[in-house]
């Protein structure tokens, strides 16, 4: 085999791996893709199904975000007038949920807008240092 024709196969090689690397990103994308239009959709039937109450919109919201984020526990919080009101709980302690049927909030001023998922709600500062909201 001549020196060229080595070179040749290396960089098909190296073009075929680039290629299949490409593709699995790809691939991932829209899988995730797909899993979030499922979840939209699925959120549209629920709103669809449900006029004038809200509450099931909620739920469904909470559900789906847990399921995204593979979360064991999840609130969805609403924010009016410097005031947070739990809408839909899943997985709390019982001591939580009591805590959070006591209705709403008034929580530090917010510093952004951004949305706020924390993995480890446990190992937290706020949490271990017994801020109850959190």
């Amino acid at each position: 085999m001549s020196r060229a024709s080595g070179s040749s196969l290396a960089d098909s090689d190296h073009i075929i791996a680039e290629l299949r690397r490409q593709l699995d990103e790809r691939t991932a994308e829209r899988d995730e893709a797909l899993v979030r239009l499922t979840a939209t959709a699925e959120l549209l039937g629920v709103i669809n199904a449900s006029p004038g109450d809200i509450a099931p919109v909620f739920d469904a919201m909470l559900d789906k975000a847990i399921r995204l984020c593979d979360a064991r526990m999840g609130v969805l919080w609403s924010y009016a007038d410097d005031r947070l009101t739990p809408r839909a709980v899943r997985g709390a302690s019982t001591a939580y949920a009591a805590f959070l049927d006591k209705g709403e909030f008034s929580p530090e001023p917010p510093r952004h807008d951004d949305i706020l998922q924390i993995a480890d709600l446990q190992n937290s500062e706020p949490y271990r240092q017994g801020y109850p909201s959190v």
